[in-house]
């Protein structure tokens, strides 16, 4: 298998989120990234102000932001091909699973904290009726 060797060489914010990338071969792709801007890297991008803060990096040949996210130049070469698709997909199922797993967390602490107030209120009343006696 081969690995396409393409190198990002100029982009244009044309949009919320959307980049028009240059290669070395001349060709270029618009690219919205809303999509995919989701965990740990990508997340701060959705931040318009921050997104704007793309630049070229040449020594990696890609597009970066401040925080060091970048995306493969292949990646973005081939986007409309799959790639991006696919990599929306990825993220669309990460996000999904981060979020239940946020929901269960939350779930649990409600119950815990349940737990307290029955045990702390059940404390209080048999003091209460020792108190009494």
């Amino acid at each position: 298998m081969t690995h396409l060797m393409v190198k990002v060489t100029d982009f244009a914010i044309v949009g919320p989120y959307t980049l028009r990338i240059t290669f070395d071969d001349g060709t270029e792709q618009t690219i919205n990234f809303e999509p995919v801007l989701y965990g740990y890297y990508y997340a701060p991008l959705r931040d318009l102000d921050f997104f704007r803060q793309v630049r070229l990096d040449a020594e990696v040949a890609t597009v970066v932001w401040p925080n060091d996210a970048d995306f493969e130049p292949a990646t973005l070469y081939n986007w409309h091909r799959g790639d991006g698709a696919e990599l929306a997909q990825k993220v669309a199922r990460w996000h999904k699973a981060q979020v239940g797993l946020a929901e269960r967390a939350s779930s649990h602490q409600r119950q815990v904290g349940q737990a307290e107030h029955t045990r702390t209120a059940r404390q209080q009343t048999a003091f209460s009726e020792r108190e009494a006696a």
